[in-house]
């Protein structure tokens, strides 16, 4: 828990953070979303923590990483469906934005062969056509983001301070 008290930020025990032991293990529960929370898409966290310990970076969980694999990313998104389905009475009928997707992972990118998985299996969906966007986020150093895995993915955008290279897709 981090706030402001008048002029001092307060952290509240930042070296104690709540770890999940097996982040395929933990569902996510669509029958609490409606037509308004998938209105622009969905927006996943599909790693915790951050495999460095940079002193400047507000994560709390520094130099410990879990990682959702592969499947598990598609068996989410297979769930999300199912719920656009009873939504709409049928996946066909979902309008096109509810298949945008927002990563907002710390090193959504510490994986190179589980991205490139993942984005060669939606590049034939709903997810990657029409309205839709896919955002990505990730951090890394200069020495771990190689020039190869950008290819690879083929980026469209590379934006690169004070060491941290962020990129956009």
């Amino acid at each position: 828990v981090v706030f402001h008290r008048g002029d001092l930020l307060v952290s509240a025990r930042p070296a104690c953070t709540n770890r999940v032991a097996d982040v395929d293990g933990a569902l996510l529960d669509f029958s609490l979303l409606d037509e308004s929370n998938v209105q622009n898409g969905i927006h996943l966290y599909s790693s915790r923590g951050c495999r460095y310990r940079c002193t400047f970076c507000g994560v709390l969980d520094k130099g410990y990483t879990a990682v959702q694999s592969f499947g598990s990313l598609v068996r989410t998104l297979e769930d999300y469906e199912r719920r656009l389905a009873e939504l709409f009475g049928s996946i066909e009928l979902a309008p096109d934005e509810c298949f945008a997707i927002t990563f907002y992972d710390n090193d959504f990118f510490f994986d190179p062969e589980r991205v490139i998985a993942f984005l060669n299996y939606i590049k034939n969906t709903r997810y990657s056509g029409n309205n839709s966007d896919l955002g990505l986020w990730g951090h890394g150093r200069f020495v771990s983001v190689r020039a190869e895995f950008m290819r690879r993915l083929g980026l469209s955008f590379v934006f690169a301070l004070a060491g941290v290279v962020c990129l956009f897709s």
